[in-house]
């Protein structure tokens, strides 16, 4: 799905503290935000991820792969791991199973970006009482998004749905 298709994608991106939103300013100074001197990389659409192990493979210097779900996330990790730099790239993925949370815990991803089930149901629950009143709804609703790590995982509330 095209990321201009999902509902609360641009509201989660401008107000993420992972994005750089202004990156002209920052031309010729990757180095001080990163704190190396290694290239920047960037893939728009991974498809299965080959994409990724190549680029890897031949480019051991880079930064962070954000990947479009936590089980590719997890496969880069695996990648990485086999090729023994696993602590020279972060890992992003998306998600909120608790095979991937455990995996943000562990160190195997640097962390996940997620949409919490309770609050896509709240709005559901929301939106279904407002139709059957005969409510005429919107398109689509912004949903909130939530980037978790090591540092804020254990914070997060999420029933047991797995």
């Amino acid at each position: 799905m095209r990321l201009r298709n999902i509902p609360g994608a641009k509201d989660a991106i401008e107000s993420s503290p992972y994005v750089i939103h202004e990156p002209a300013q920052n031309k010729g100074r990757w180095n001080e935000i990163f704190k190396n001197n290694h290239p920047i990389h960037i893939e728009v659409g991974m498809g299965k991820g080959r994409f990724l192990m190549d680029l890897a493979s031949q480019n051991p210097d880079i930064n962070v792969f954000y990947c479009h779900d936590s089980n590719m996330a997890l496969g880069v990790y695996d990648m990485l791991k086999a090729r023994g730099i696993q602590d020279k790239i972060q890992v992003i993925g998306i998600g909120n199973e608790t095979e991937h949370m455990e995996a943000v815990k562990s160190g195997k991803l640097y962390g996940i970006v997620t949409q919490p089930p309770e609050y896509e149901a709240e709005y559901a629950w929301s939106c279904a009482k407002r139709a059957a009143s005969g409510e005429i709804l919107r398109l689509w609703y912004k949903n909130l998004v939530v980037s978790l790590t090591k540092d804020n995982i254990d914070t997060y509330f999420r029933p047991s749905l797995d």
